[in-house]
């Protein structure tokens, strides 16, 4: 027998949905740029569309169930559009119509054979087709949306691959036990309960997910320059502590005079064009570039940066070309490697910092401890 009244079901599916439909759309009402919302709105209301089709027209023949099932594939594609539209990509792939295409042919081939009398009137295939059917539709749904990055998505994803076992159950169940009308039984509507609330809330997780971590990569940076500020150095040195690699040490000579003759505006170009110089050869080398202080920065290259001292050098003149203007400036720069009988970046940071105060003593505008 079913679990329980299979319209009562459906109403609670549909007051489930229609809640999480009207909730996405007011939100977008509120960031109308954040037009996924409307993608996910969509999703919600049409699948509530399906229940009431469903409820009024699922028996009025094959035009109409085949229609109505085929939507039901497109809501959760729908979903992953807006997945799509929110991570700033494109919102359609040639992909997305296999849900729909899977389900309708799933309905339309064992009716088709059924009109041709090549199956008997009362054969079980096309209850089999429905169900496989849907199960193939959630399936490339489903793992569309968890093979995402963003937490959000997994959770969605789970929640939409989570009804293929309740397909498949509830398939066993007709098959074996039930006698009724309806093909699918009430597990899966009544799975609907939990499985939707799931499916949207993971949405609603993304842009908390987006926040949280724009919050963590801030948290990581330099706002002026925006290379990474201490905390984001500790976070790279992990990922590029080996034998070999290099600290660079870079310190701007007699930046308060800077300040006090030009302004602190003057100033704070001086730190972004240093900034941008290094930064550029930080990206290129795969390496990092952290401020440190007022006027003091750390860069470090990774071992298998090849020519790590005719890279400082080239740095050196760059910032030297940069220095020629008005209110002038020049850096100086201390050079280190890590050995191979260190564990961290601590003894290597601070031989360079001793090779910078060397290149200071000596008449700064210039690199020490390049020598092999």
């Amino acid at each position: 027998m079913n679990l329980l009244d299979i319209d009562t079901l459906q109403l609670c599916s549909l007051v489930n949905t229609s809640a999480f439909g009207i909730v996405f759309l007011l939100l977008w009402r509120g960031r109308k740029a954040d037009d996924y919302l409307l993608f996910w709105s969509a999703s919600a209301l049409l699948y509530g569309g399906v229940m009431i089709g469903f409820a009024l027209w699922g028996e009025r023949g094959m035009g109409a169930a085949t229609a109505l099932l085929m939507m039901l594939a497109f809501s959760n594609t729908v979903s992953v559009m807006g997945v799509r539209r929110f991570e700033g990509g494109p919102v359609l792939a040639p992909w997305m119509a296999l849900p729909a295409l899977v389900i309708g042919v799933a309905h339309l081939g064992p009716l088709w054979l059924m009109a041709q009398g090549w199956l008997p009137a009362d054969s079980q295939i096309p209850r089999i087709a429905d169900v496989l059917g849907l199960t193939a539709a959630m399936a490339i749904n489903g793992t569309a949306m968890i093979s995402g990055p963003l937490r959000g998505q997994r959770i969605a994803g789970a929640g939409l691959l989570a009804y293929i076992p309740i397909f498949l159950i509830s398939l066993v169940g007709d098959l074996g036990v039930l006698s009724g009308d309806h093909s699918l039984g009430s597990l899966p509507l009544l799975a609907d309960q939990a499985l939707l609330g799931i499916i949207n809330l993971g949405l609603l997780v993304l842009p908390i997910d987006q926040a949280q971590d724009a919050l963590r990569a801030a948290a990581l940076r330099d706002p002026l320059t925006g290379v990474w500020n201490r905390a984001g150095l500790e976070v790279q040195k992990r990922r590029l502590l080996a034998p070999g690699a290099a600290v660079v040490a870079i310190d701007v000579d007699h930046f308060k005079a800077v300040n006090d003759l030009h302004g602190h505006e003057a100033g704070d170009a001086v730190l972004r064009g240093i900034a941008q110089e290094a930064g550029r050869i930080a990206q290129a080398q795969d390496g990092a570039l952290a401020r440190i202080g007022g006027d003091e920065f750390i860069l470090l290259l990774p071992a298998s940066c090849e020519g790590q001292r005719l890279i400082v050098e080239a740095l050196m003149n760059r910032c030297r070309a940069a220095g020629a203007a008005p209110g002038s400036w020049s850096v100086s720069i201390g050079f280190s490697q890590v050995t191979a009988a260190e564990t961290g970046f601590e003894p290597a940071v601070v031989r360079a910092d001793k090779a910078l105060y060397h290149a200071k003593a000596e008449g700064r505008d210039r690199v020490a401890g390049l020598a092999a």
